[in-house]
């Protein structure tokens, strides 16, 4: 399902399956090869440099991956399938996003299959998350990690093509809210929220974006995702190829938050935009 196909029976956030009720169906096309794309997703020091805040792996079928974005945000899984350059299949042991999915019935059990197939000089990449229930509590969890799932296969993708075997730097501000979803994106993107030049509306996946923010920084580059009420991402070229994210979460209370991440010896991500980005949550959002 394409993101601008949104079921309108959901409205915080909006749906975006990207696939069937139950399975999360996405395809990629990477400008590198099948071995580059294969190091970035089964290596802990390539994992580190474009996926969560850290990550270890076991390689090999048997063995294990771990995955963290800083606690309760962690996913462990058992290596199901491990064909080097062409596929890699692994059960969740501790499922991605356990601590805030559905409690309607028991637990279920999700797989994540990756295949890579080679195509002239890209590496075709199909995503499958599947394991998600079908109610529409687990409909809507299900949209909310397929739209993470967009953000981190569009960043594999900047890694593999820009900033192979570079050290990334994250820079993440967040503020919690008891406001809605709906609420919070109005407050961010309206005409006294984060925006100072640009706009967001019409954006969609492919499109070129250029906007000022009230911090100062200028923000310009390709969209990766844009999904109202939830998400806006998209590479940063005027700052060397970096990746941007703004996103409302719900790891446990509603935060919104805003991810710059970036690689090189000077990185645009540094704790100065981590502070000044907390300050402008918190003042739009009071």
């Amino acid at each position: 399902m394409k993101e601008s196909e949104i079921n309108s029976a959901f409205s915080e956030p909006e749906l975006n399956l990207s696939g069937q009720p139950g399975t999360i169906l996405q395809e990629y096309a990477f400008d590198a090869s099948a071995d580059k794309v294969w190091q970035a997703l089964t290596e802990s020091n390539h994992l580190n440099n474009w996926f969560g805040v850290e990550s270890s792996v076991t390689p090999g079928a048997g063995g294990t991956m771990r995955h963290s974005w800083g606690e309760p945000v962690v996913e462990e899984s058992t290596i199901q399938i491990w064909e080097p350059n062409s596929r890699l299949k692994v059960l969740e042991t501790t499922p991605f996003g356990v601590t805030f999915q559905p409690s309607d019935g028991p637990s279920k059990t999700r797989t994540i299959d990756y295949t890579l197939t080679s195509s002239g000089d890209q590496t075709v990449m199909t995503y499958e998350y599947a394991g998600f229930g079908t109610t529409p509590e687990w409909q809507r969890f299900q949209s909310t990690v397929g739209v993470c799932a967009a953000y981190q296969n569009a960043a594999l993708g900047q890694y593999v093509k820009s900033h192979f075997g570079e050290q990334r730097t994250v820079s993440w501000a967040r503020t919690p809210s008891t406001k809605s979803y709906g609420e919070m994106w109005s407050l961010l993107t309206g005409k006294n929220g984060i925006l100072a030049e640009g706009s967001f509306a019409g954006l969609g996946r492919g499109d070129k974006y250029s906007i000022r923010t009230v911090t100062g920084d200028v923000f310009e580059g390709v969209v990766v995702s844009h999904v109202p009420n939830k998400q806006f991402a998209g590479t940063v070229e005027n700052l060397n190829n970096s990746m941007l994210r703004i996103v409302l979460d719900r790891p446990g209370a509603a935060e919104a938050g805003i991810w710059l991440a970036s690689w090189g010896a000077q990185p645009a991500a540094n704790q100065t935009f981590e502070w000044r980005w907390t300050h402008a949550l918190q003042t739009v959002l009071s």
